[in-house]
């Protein structure tokens, strides 16, 4: 099988595969990783490859200010996540505009799943950014319009509705947390029990 290039986690320090990174498990325990952030896939955005997924290595990065904003509004920051993607090969297009991503979706969960369950508690939730990250790993059929329902409701995606067996909270690009009080709350309160 060819090797594919793959974005790193947050914590990860070397392009090893998924067996290794779980070596790594006693260097997390020092992180207070509270939950995980999943994007869809390294986009190759202007030919640019990163060294960490979102390009975190950069403080600077314009591929997760949406992203970080929110997670500070529930108490989380770039201290306390762990990042990865979910399809982790750098694609040609944008996961909205690739027609073959959920293919790679389906050839990627598995590792997604035992490099995070081999390194956090199920209870350890999974905050998504992408409407097809969620489509991938859902048992459901969600779209745009109903998605807007969890962020109104304050509510989640059950670990029995979804591949990863955890709570899944919505972190679109395209909202800000800052106007959903109730989502907010809840939020704050699932991560407070953790």
């Amino acid at each position: 099988m060819k090797q594919v290039d793959k974005t790193l986690s947050l914590f990860d320090v070397s392009n090893d595969n998924a067996i290794d990174i779980i070596k790594k498990n006693e260097e997390l325990k020092k992180f207070n990783v509270k939950a995980i952030v999943i994007g869809p896939d390294p986009s190759l955005v202007l030919n640019l490859k990163y060294e960490y997924v979102f390009g975190l290595e950069n403080p600077e990065t314009k591929y997760f200010k949406v992203q970080e904003f929110n997670l500070r509004m529930v108490g989380l920051g770039l201290d306390n996540i762990y990042v990865q993607n979910l399809v982790q090969n750098y694609c040609n297009r944008l996961a909205d505009k690739n027609p073959n991503w959920y293919e790679f979706a389906e050839i990627w969960k598995p590792t997604l799943k035992q490099e995070i369950d081999t390194l956090f508690s199920l209870r350890i939730p999974v905050f998504f950014t992408n409407l097809r990250v969620l489509q991938a790993l859902s048992a459901h059929k969600i779209n745009k319009r109903n998605m807007l329902e969890y962020y109104q409701e304050g509510k989640f995606i059950k670990p029995s509705e979804n591949y990863l067996n955890r709570t899944m909270i919505p972190m679109m690009s395209s909202h800000f947390y800052n106007k959903w009080d109730l989502f907010v709350k809840n939020t704050k309160e699932l991560l407070y029990k953790l």
